[in-house]
């Protein structure tokens, strides 16, 4: 596998500031190299979402109401379940990641 149409582009921009190319203002106005990013972009298929977004905000808004809202009274069995969800969240690196801790059963 080789890298992604856009990781190609962000090299390209960073090989133009410290090369020169004559006659033109920048590496990636180049023919030659506009083509092969096309084509880089053409090879790759589009990335289909399987998984629905979600609101992070709206989660942790969640984690702050009942039956989380007072530490001092929540069970020991909530308060097991916010920790797993905020170490989950702040250790995916993915929404996809974080699918797999789905319940149900059509995703």
């Amino acid at each position: 596998k080789g890298l992604a149409p856009n990781t190609l582009s962000h090299q390209v921009a960073a090989l133009s500031s410290v090369l020169a190319w004559e006659g033109f203002d920048s590496l990636s106005h180049h023919p030659s190299v506009r083509r092969f990013l096309r084509g880089a972009t053409n090879l790759c298929h589009p990335v289909v979402h399987r998984f629905p977004t979600w609101d992070l905000p709206s989660v942790l808004q969640a984690l702050t109401g009942p039956p989380f809202d007072l530490l001092k009274s929540v069970s020991l069995q909530m308060m097991t379940f916010k920790v797993a969800l905020l170490v989950a969240i702040t250790s995916a690196r993915r929404v996809l990641e974080l699918a797999f801790f789905s319940i149900r059963q059509d995703l």
